[in-house]
């Protein structure tokens, strides 16, 4: 098979499984999932990381929709599916989970922060010219009611 298909198509499946489970509710396919991962031992990591680096079509395509921003999703809280993700391994228990995520996003925190000061830096409508500066202006700039 082509290195850019699953090795496993619809009708491995349709054969394997028959017609009916793809009838099931949501909550049973993703038991059958997940029950398949376990009966294979295929460790989540490994898993998910096979996903977001794989070059197969039908997997990039699906790894890039969930990581893609929904902007019309009527579910406001899902539209950035890896949000929804980081907010649960943030409310999953106390303790060294939480201290790890953190420590994971202190230097993004970090890269945003820079990138946030360097633009107030840069922004020429926040510049004072020295030459046209006097006690007044000065004291106008300080005082946030005195525009």
């Amino acid at each position: 098979m082509p290195s850019d298909q699953l090795d496993y198509d619809d009708n491995f499946w349709k054969h394997i499984l028959g017609p009916q489970y793809m009838k099931c509710k949501p909550e049973n396919k993703k038991h059958l999932l997940f029950s398949l991962l376990c009966y294979l031992q295929v460790p989540l990591l490994d898993f998910l990381e096979w996903t977001f680096k794989s070059d197969i079509t039908t997997v990039r395509t699906r790894a890039g929709r969930f990581l893609g921003y929904h902007a019309t999703g009527l579910d406001e809280e899902r539209r950035f599916p890896p949000a929804v993700i980081f907010r649960l391994w943030h409310g999953f228990g106390e303790g060294k989970a939480r201290k790890h995520l953190h420590e994971m996003i202190h230097s993004c925190a970090q890269e945003i922060a820079l990138e946030e000061s360097d633009a107030i830096i840069k922004d020429k409508t926040l510049k004072i010219k020295t030459s046209e500066l006097t006690q007044d202006s000065f004291e106008r700039l300080l005082t946030p009611d005195r525009a």
